[in-house]
């Protein structure tokens, strides 16, 4: 019985640890969910997108924001906004359906690669091509000071045309003549 009460302020101070490490884990876990860490917002860049006018003559700026990201990320990101449909009387110059598959830098060329359906959907005809490669074109290296020369390729390889009048066949560098204004 003498050593049962040596026992006794062991296991009484044993006790009383491991309910206040139980405590502090318990305490800690339903902090993290009252008090969830701060989401900071993303860090966004303002782009140049180049869409047609409704002439389908020129190109027209438009001001668009992105998500941050490695060079290709936002190369990316922002081609996936030209993809978009614009408030008129701005016009497309991305046929529907087509998209991005990806965009890589070697030597300041990007190499932009777009799903068949820039060219199985494209309309057609010179002046529509034209817009189409040089939205592309200006759009990367307008906006990102490292390109200086696109390529445009359609399901990783090269074309000689879109739909039978430029050749995109070469890395293309970009034409502000386009531009209206």
């Amino acid at each position: 019985m003498a050593r049962k009460k040596k026992d006794f302020p062991w296991l009484l101070i044993g006790a009383a640890v491991v309910t206040f490490v139980v405590a502090v884990l318990l305490f800690t876990m339903s902090t993290e969910r009252l008090f969830p860490p701060e989401k900071k917002p993303p860090v966004v860049r303002t782009v140049t997108l180049y869409f047609s006018d409704e002439t389908a003559k020129r190109l027209v700026p438009l001001k668009h924001s992105i998500e941050r990201g490695t060079l290709e990320e936002e190369i990316a990101r922002t081609l996936d906004a030209l993809t978009g449909t614009p408030e008129p009387p701005l016009i497309r110059t991305i046929p529907q359906g087509a998209r991005v598959l990806s965009a890589r830098v070697v030597d300041h060329t990007a190499y932009i690669d777009f799903s068949r359906e820039l060219v199985s959907n494209h309309p057609g005809g010179s002046s529509a091509e034209l817009q189409t490669i040089y939205s592309i074109v200006n759009t990367v290296a307008l906006n990102f000071p490292e390109i200086t020369r696109v390529q445009i390729l359609v399901n990783g390889s090269k074309r000689k045309t879109l739909s039978g009048h430029i050749l995109i066949d070469i890395p293309l560098k970009p034409d502000k003549k386009l531009i209206r204004g």
